[in-house]
C-alpha cells in the first residue's frame, strides 16, 4: 500500500485516534512507520501523479525526490500526520535500491547527478521536518542500517539498525558483536531478538534503543510464565536504560566466529554518578570459565561496589585493586549472561 497515504478505515474506523489514545492513556509517545520514497502500482499518489515516479525497475516505483515539488508535498503529507496524530517519532524506511533508476534517468556526461540532487533533497526534507518540530525524533530505518552515514545520523537515529534478527530464530551472536562494534561511535540505536524464554538472546539486544518483539502471527500466545518472563526482561531493561547514554567501553570480543567460542563483554560508565554498568556474555561453545576485565572510568581513591542483578551478590573492590588487577568475572555455564552494576 505504500503510495496510499491515509488511513485504512477499514482496519482503524477511528483513523488511529483509538490507537493515539491508548498511546496517551500509557504515558507513552507515538511513533509512526513511513516509507514516502516507494510506490506501488495502483496506488492513489501513483494514480495521480504518474510523472513523480521512476520507470519501473521491478516491483515498486521510486519517487523522484529530486523534484522541490515532490519534496514539498511530502513534507505537507508528513506535517498533516504529525499535526493531526501529535506524532514524536517519526519513522521512515525505504526497501528498495535506487542506483538503477537514477543511472538510467542520468544523461552520458551527467552520471551521479540524480542521485546527489536526490540525496540533498532528502536531508533538506529531514531538515524542514526538524526545524519546524524541534523535539521530533527521526527514526532512520532503511531496510535495516542501509543509511548509517554520517550526514544521516547527524538527523536521526537508528532505532532498528539492522534486519539480520527479523528470523525468529536467528542467532542473537549477531546483533551481540555488532553491539560492541557500533556502539563505539553510535551510541543510540538499537535491534530485537525474537527468542522466547532466552534471557541470553535478550540481553544482547539491549541498547538505548530496545525492541521487544516475542511473538507475532507465526507463534503462539504466549504462556502466563513467558508473560512473566517478558515483564521481567523489560523492567530489566527499564533499571539499566539510564546506562545506554554514558561512557561506553568495549571490554572482550574473543574469539568471534561462527563456532562462537568466545566471551563478549562491555561497560556503560556514568562518571557524574561515579556509577556504570558492565554486560557479560558467555558464548555457547567458550571453553573459558574465567576472564579479568581493565575497566574505565576507574578512580584509585574510591571504593566501588559490584551488584549482580540476578543473584543480588555484592562484591566491594577498591579502585585501586581494579586499576592494578583488574575486575574477574567468573561464569562457569555456557551460553550464559550477566548484567553488573556498580557504584562508588
Amino acid at each position: 500500500q505504500v503510495g496510499n497515504w491515509f488511513v485504512r478505515k477499514d482496519e482503524h474506523p477511528d483513523g488511529l485516534k483509538d490507537v493515539l489514545a491508548e498511546v496517551k492513556k500509557s504515558g507513552l509517545k507515538f511513533l509512526l512507520w513511513f516509507e514516502p520514497e516507494r510506490g506501488h502500482a495502483g496506488t492513489e499518489l501513483v494514480e495521480q501523479h504518474p510523472d513523480w515516479f521512476y520507470p519501473a525497475d521491478g516491483f515498486y516505483l521510486l519517487i523522484k525526490l529530486e523534484q522541490d515539488e515532490v519534496r514539498e508535498y511530502l513534507f505537507n503529507m508528513l506535517c498533516k500526520f504529525i499535526d493531526d496524530f501529535d506524532i514524536k517519532c517519526y519513522r521512515q524506511d525505504f526497501n528498495m535500491p535506487p542506483l538503477r533508476s537514477w543511472r538510467m534517468a542520468d544523461e552520458k556526461e551527467r552520471i551521479g547527478i540524480h542521485e546527489i540532487k536526490y540525496i540533498t533533497n532528502l536531508y533538506r526534507l529531514w531538515d524542514d521536518l526538524l526545524e519546524k518540530y524541534p523535539d521530533l525524533v527521526i527514526d532512520n530505518c532503511a531496510a535495516g542500517g542501509r543509511r548509517i552515514d554520517i550526514e544521516m545520523m547527524a538527523r536521526s537515529v537508528p532505532i532498528w539498525r539492522t534486519d539480520a534478527l527479523c528470523d525468529t530464530n536467528r542467532d542473537p551472536d549477531i546483533l551481540q558483536a555488532q553491539a560492541f562494534g557500533i556502539n563505539r561511535f553510535l551510541p543510540y540505536s538499537g535491534g530485537a531478538c525474537k527468542r522466547k524464554n532466552d534471557t541470553y538472546g535478550t540481553r544482547t539486544t539491549y541498547a538505548a534503543a530496545y525492541v521487544g518483539s516475542w511473538w507475532n502471527v507465526n507463534n503462539p500466545t504466549p504462556s502466563d510464565e513467558e508473560f512473566q518472563w517478558m515483564a521481567d526482561r523489560c523492567n530489566e531493561y527499564f533499571l539499566i536504560r539510564p546506562y545506554f547514554s554514558c561512557d561506553f567501553y568495549p571490554l572482550e570480543n574473543s574469539g568471534w566466529s561462527h563456532l562462537h567460542t568466545g566471551w563478549n563483554a562491555y561497560q556503560y560508565d556514568r562518571p557524574e554518578g561515579h556509577d556504570g554498568m558492565i554486560m557479560v556474555f558467555r558464548r555457547r561453545n567458550s571453553t573459558c570459565v574465567t576472564s579479568v576485565f581493565e575497566l574505565g572510568g576507574i578512580e584509585a581513591d574510591r571504593t566501588y561496589t559490584f551488584t549482580d542483578i540476578d543473584t543480588k551478590e555484592e562484591r566491594v573492590i577498591t579502585g585501586k585493586s581494579l586499576i592494578e588487577d583488574g575486575f574477574v568475572m567468573n561464569m562457569p555455564e555456557k551460553h550464559s549472561s550477566k548484567i553488573i552494576l556498580y557504584r562508588s
